[in-house]
């Protein structure tokens, strides 16, 4: 006999550009990928 088990969640991605307004031009870009936490109170903890 066997079974399956299945798992949903949720995936985001936050990404960050820092640009220098004179030249026009990105100067830092950072991303990160993760899970979303379903609570806002674990949501805003990982910000």
């Amino acid at each position: 006999m066997s079974s399956t088990a299945t798992s949903t969640f949720d995936v985001g991605t936050l990404a960050i550009d820092m640009l220098d307004l004179k030249s026009k031009r990105a100067v830092w870009r950072s991303n990160v990928s993760g899970t979303i936490p379903s609570s806002p109170e674990r949501l805003n903890e990982g910000i």
